[in-house]
């Protein structure tokens, strides 16, 4: 007996700090539910250099499938092999047509499909764009959290909608009433078990319930949050699209690399440099024209800098005047040179170094020359 597969969707992970534009370090994982899901409905999960291929079986070359599929849910974890790094080369700020929202350590990155908006297409499949989720809890926590300012009268209302949407007031000893202690911090016993998994809208509204106080979407799923996650993902397919079977769909999670202010610090370690008369520049003789750098000019601070010595020498610090881009491929033609009187230039350094992953603080990568 013949076993037929057909290519269900398609997921790629993409990624444009790297050259070939893929991610080389995320995985996509099914949770135990889904796992079960995909096991149940004959469905057959394969991970690839790219991202995920889903297929189901069927029954005869045409893709006559074996199961008739109702609403499907299925969720993936995202997972990274080198959170550090990727962390460092990648944008993960919350952006249209979500509210802005700058990414912090310990959220999660969320995508989900619409699946009204599914793509046939390989080259141009439904890029889905990530939310951010404040944090993960178990179904049953003290949720904790300090209002600026305090509200007078002191006592909120805490308001929890499901992922169905679906909104409850949390009470405490029978009163909906929550008031915070005497270091002016609520703590509010929250039970969600044996509710849905997944994203919890909180809102903290004044007493009078007039106003919104706080806002926080956590991801509730006690299978979970202890794993060392990135992200989740979902996909979602409704029986009302009818986009079941057919043509393959194609999915794409869209990473964009970070951009940083490069600092040179170029420290005077020959002591055969006489600052006094030469004059040192960054100069970038590249033609580059935003593949993905372009031409960068850089500020040069006194030479010697009054205040910055490397090692006890004196230096000359140089910093780009825009945010130049992390990419796998590094940037050349960034030239350092002297000139000194009459009319002498001379190259010291044909290509300076590229920055350190492990040299970037506060919007700004450091790299230290000697010359």
């Amino acid at each position: 007996m013949i076993t037929y597969y057909k290519r269900f969707f398609n997921i790629s992970v993409l990624h444009d700090y790297y050259s070939n534009g893929l991610s080389l370090d995320l995985t996509l994982t099914p949770t135990e539910e889904t796992q079960q899901l995909l096991k149940n409905n004959k469905l057959l999960f394969r991970q690839n250099e790219a991202g995920i291929n889903l297929l189901y079986r069927s029954l005869d070359e045409a893709g006559t499938p074996q199961i008739e599929l109702g609403d499907l849910d299925l969720v993936f974890k995202i997972q990274t092999t080198n959170r550090p790094e990727f962390l460092i080369i990648s944008d993960l700020d919350q952006k249209a047509p979500f509210p802005a929202k700058t990414y912090t350590e310990g959220q999660l990155i969320y995508f989900e499909n619409t699946p009204a908006n599914a793509s046939t297409s390989v080259s141009s499949p439904e890029e889905l764009t990530h939310q951010l989720i404040d944090g993960r809890k178990p179904s049953e926590f003290t949720y904790i959290f300090e209002l600026d300012p305090v509200p007078v009268p002191n006592n909120v209302l805490l308001r929890i909608t499901d992922p169905k949407g679906s909104t409850t007031t949390v009470e405490v000893n029978e009163s909906t009433e929550i008031r915070p202690d005497a270091n002016d911090i609520y703590r509010v016993p929250v039970s969600l078990n044996k509710r849905l998994k997944g994203i919890y809208t909180f809102v903290v509204r004044d007493g009078a319930d007039t106003t919104d106080l706080r806002t926080e979407q956590l991801y509730v799923d006690d299978d979970l949050v202890a794993e060392p996650l990135l992200g989740m993902l979902r996909i979602k397919y409704d029986e009302i699209t009818a986009h079941h079977y057919g043509n393959a769909e194609y999915y794409a999670l869209k990473f964009i690399r970070k951009e940083t202010f490069w600092k040179f610090l170029v420290a005077n370690k020959s002591q055969k440099i006489d600052l006094s008369v030469s004059d040192l520049d960054i100069e970038d003789t590249s033609l580059d024209s935003g593949d993905p750098y372009n031409v960068y000019t850089f500020t040069k601070g006194a030479e010697p800098d009054p205040t910055v010595r490397i090692n006890g020498l004196d230096t000359v610090v140089f910093t780009s005047n825009v945010r130049i881009p992390f990419f796998q491929r590094p940037k050349l033609q960034l030239t350092l040179k002297q000139s000194r009187p009459p009319d002498v230039e001379i190259t010291l350094i044909e290509n300076l170094p590229n920055p350190s992953l492990r040299a970037v603080h506060d919007d700004q990568a450091e790299i230290y020359v000697f010359v």
